[in-house]
């Protein structure tokens, strides 16, 4: 079955966004199906008037200066960063398959690419009732999927919710990455929607040891300590991580994306450069939903950072991740100590594999 994927898949520095954009393919391709990008231009569908009504009906004023003072601050720091090149299109070129033709929301509503059926997910695509990202240009008759989509922790004004909730109406499958979101589904009355793990929890570790080892990456020297940060504020100083390294005799490597900024000493690795990395490290600290994911894959012992401020919301993903598979305790509380605690690997090992099957299964039905 020829199968077109939507998501977020333009970013030249989050690593996360471009491996569940890879993974969600390579795994419709393991199922025998012939699966593609649908490459589109990310702009979001709002007037500026609906983005004001949006944010005044989801926030109070001071947070939405705080936000807004939050946006300049990491557009500034995004600035310094534009030329560093982690080799991201290479990446993209190599190993996501995709249009030749970047589509714009009014080419998909009159003639998108052809397909038996499409997909939207993974990520978190689902921040407003985006038609693009709801797949609203699929024509009738054709499958329409959500795989692990994710609301970012988003609940919407009556006005959103209603076309979100017709938007879903030609849906075939409804699944969605974070347990509050499907709660939140069936809270204004979508009943089918479900759980899915996210799409890069599908491959195993094998296929990605085997990316970097295709590319023939130089595996770093033990023992270090990887910090995996995103641009967004967390509960702890990156000081306190460089001592706790220094205390337990590890080196540091640093990454940082989305215009993290700080005077310590940064590495920017390429998309299987960053694979290898989290896969030897000794242990690792990061704020990221999928630097946490592949920490997993790996068995690489991690301390997940909380967020805080206005993206405290999105926390919900790490929370309803880890739950899932009885880690919990790998959420950072007020120490770094517990990095040097081993973590059972066991129950993730045997969730995720039955996790695959019901994934399967489910998906196979739905396109049969």
């Amino acid at each position: 079955m020829k199968i077109g994927t939507i998501t977020y898949w333009d970013t030249d520095n989050n690593y996360g966004q471009v491996l569940q954009c890879f993974a969600l393919i390579r795994f419709l391709k393991s199922l025998g199906h012939d699966a593609f990008l649908i490459r589109h231009t990310m702009t979001r569908h709002q007037s500026l008037l609906q983005k004001m009504l949006w944010w005044l009906s989801h926030f109070s004023l001071s947070r939405i200066k705080a936000g807004l003072t939050y946006r300049r601050m990491r557009k500034n720091m995004a600035s310094d960063m534009n030329s560093i090149n982690r080799n991201f299109a290479e990446f993209k070129r190599q190993y996501i398959p995709c249009t030749d033709q970047l589509y714009s929301q009014e080419e998909l509503m009159h003639m998108p690419p052809k397909a038996d059926a499409y997909i939207c997910g993974s990520d978190q695509i689902w921040g407003e009732p985006n038609p693009v990202m709801m797949l609203q240009f699929a024509p009738d008759g054709t499958h329409c999927i959500a795989f692990a989509a994710s609301m970012g922790g988003v609940e919407f004004n009556d006005h959103d919710a209603t076309t979100f909730k017709n938007y879903l109406k030609r849906f075939s499958l409804i699944t969605l990455r974070e347990q509050s979101g499907v709660e939140y589904c069936q809270k204004i009355g979508i009943s089918a929607a479900r759980l899915f793990p996210d799409p890069t929890l599908m491959l195993s570790a094998r296929v990605y040891r085997q990316i970097y080892h295709d590319q023939q990456v130089t595996t770093q020297a033990k023992p270090y300590l990887l910090i995996y940060l995103l641009g967004n504020p967390s509960m702890i100083n990156v000081d306190d991580v460089f001592h706790y390294a220094a205390t337990h005799q590890l080196d540091v490597k640093y990454v940082a994306a989305q215009g993290g900024k700080d005077d310590y000493e940064k590495i920017y690795p390429t998309v299987p450069e960053w694979l290898s990395l989290i896969d030897n490290a000794d242990c690792i600290v990061t704020n990221s939903y999928h630097g946490t994911i592949f920490s997993l894959i790996f068995n690489t012992p991690f301390l997940t950072i909380p967020l805080v401020g206005t993206f405290a919301r999105m926390n919900k993903r790490i929370d309803s991740l880890l739950s899932h598979f009885g880690l919990t305790d790998r959420i950072y509380k007020d120490s770094l100590e517990p990095l040097g605690t081993a973590v059972d690997f066991e129950p993730f090992i045997k969730q995720r594999a039955a996790d695959a099957e019901m994934v399967t299964h489910v998906l196979t039905e739905t396109l049969s």
